[in-house]
Formats: C-alpha cells, sequence, structure tokens
C-alpha cells in the first residue's frame, strides 16, 4: 500500500511510508509551584499517529522526556 503526496510539482506515490514523531525535551521550572516537571500524555502526537496509521503509515513517537537518560536539576 502506498501514500499519495501532492506537492507543487505534482504527485508522487510513497511505498511503505514511515513517519517518526517527536516530543522535544522540555525544561522545567523547578522553584515554582507546583514543584517538579509536569508529566503528561502527548495526546495530540497520539491523535496524529492515530490518523496516519489509520491512512496505511508506520508510525512511531519519540518522547524525549520519557527516553532521554538525562535530567536536569
Amino acid at each position: 500500500m502506498g501514500i499519495r503526496i501532492n506537492n507543487m510539482k505534482g504527485s508522487t506515490n510513497i511505498k511503505d511510508p514511515k513517519v517518526l514523531l517527536i516530543r522535544p525535551p522540555q525544561l522545567f521550572y523547578y522553584g515554582s509551584w507546583p514543584i517538579g516537571p509536569r508529566l503528561s500524555v502527548p495526546t495530540g502526537l497520539i491523535a496524529i499517529a492515530s490518523y496516519l496509521q489509520k491512512k496505511g503509515v508506520d508510525v512511531s513517537i519519540y518522547d524525549s522526556f520519557v527516553e532521554s537518560n538525562s535530567s536536569h536539576k
């Protein structure tokens, strides 16, 4: 299954498309209330991934806050 991409030069078919959605690192201010990072689910990325998967695109999500080995304190 392929996906058709329309651009200014015409359209292109891409077979087996793959997409990586990235949630970038965030800076948290530990001195303000509430103290510490505010964890949340990246619902926007999940919604985009769900839509793309329904269209036949192989989607991965990289959450740098969860995947990162470093912490900023």
